[in-house]
């Protein structure tokens, strides 16, 4: 949305920092089959894609799709120590 309304985004650290993104509607489809499921015991579920994805690499994403390069800002501030965070089956 920013890139569309040519606002600056903010990038904290330098954009290699990388998550497991996933789409809302993805979530809810597996919340709902396993709402469906019964289960004699409890469970615990990792969701994701085992696909780690960088701040840069959505970037260029945005950047390729929108075919506009985005204003940034990047923040020197501190970010949390983990630098990679992902989920897999």
């Amino acid at each position: 949305k920013n890139n569309i309304n040519n606002i600056e985004s903010e990038i904290y650290g330098n954009g290699e920092s990388t998550r497991d993104y996933l789409h809302v509607d993805d979530i809810c489809n597996i919340f709902d089959i396993l709402i469906k499921k019964s289960f004699k015991t409890s469970n615990l579920f990792n969701l994701g894609t085992n696909i780690p994805t960088s701040i840069l690499t959505l970037v260029d994403l945005i950047e390729n799709i929108s075919n506009k390069k985005m204003k940034l800002k990047y923040q020197n501030t501190k970010i949390p120590k983990c630098k990679k965070r992902w989920s897999f089956f």
